[in-house]
Order: C-alpha cells, then sequence, then structure tokens
C-alpha cells in the first residue's frame, strides 16, 4: 500500500477471485472499473484508522454471469460529487460491457457491484 502513497493510513486489501478466463476485450474494461473503484476507497474513504478494501469476481456459471463486488468499511460514499469522472466512466464502461452496475446500501463503507454477461 505504502506504493500508492506512503501518507495513507494504514490499509488492508482482501482479495477473493476465481481463476476464469475473460477475453482481452472484456478484461481491460473491468480492470478499469476495479482500478476506479479502489483509488476511490483509498482515496476518499478512510481517516487515520485506515480501514479495509475487500475485492471480489466470481462467476455463476448456472446464469452465465460474473460478479465484480469491491466492498470497504470506510465512511461510505454520500452524495456524488458534480463532475466525477471516475464514476460516469465506471458507468459508461459497466454499459460497454451489457452490464448491470449496482450500490446497495451497507451499515457501514462503500459497496460497488458488477454484474455482466459471461458465457464459458
Amino acid at each position: 500500500m505504502a506504493n500508492l502513497d506512503p501518507h495513507r493510513p494504514i490499509l488492508t486489501i482482501d482479495t477473493e477471485f476465481e481463476s476464469i478466463s475473460i477475453p482481452l476485450d472484456r478484461a481491460v474494461p473491468i480492470g478499469l472499473i476495479l482500478n476506479e473503484l479502489v483509488t476511490n476507497s483509498v482515496k476518499y474513504a478512510f481517516e487515520e484508522e485506515g480501514g479495509v478494501i475487500n475485492i471480489a469476481f466470481r462467476l455463476n456459471e448456472m446464469i452465465g454471469e460474473a460478479e465484480l463486488c469491491v466492498r470497504d468499511n470506510g465512511r461510505g460514499m454520500g452524495q456524488a460529487r458534480s463532475g466525477s469522472l471516475g464514476l460516469r466512466l465506471v458507468e459508461s464502461l459497466s454499459r460497454q460491457l451489457g452490464g448491470r452496475l449496482i450500490t446497495p446500501e451497507v451499515p457501514k463503507g462503500t459497496k460497488t457491484v458488477l454484474t455482466i454477461p459471461y458465457s464459458v
């Protein structure tokens, strides 16, 4: 984490990834979305005490969908800032993938879930 910003509070990033093959034209937008969501958590979610960012990527073969979930236990997102280019990028890339993007309410922090069509 020190490579991101040595002045940031102590952060832990927990990951849970299934090993699946994704074509490059779909992997790149997923990676950009993941980067933006984690960057937002690192920049805005935590005070000096730090926190945890959870990242999960799963495949549900039964319904042909993959799910990317990024969650933090920080202060929560609150109202979207006007002109928030990063979140507009996430929404645009989600549409490009034919996916659904939701931010369900959680007791503490922020949770964003991207669900995209996936065929094996």
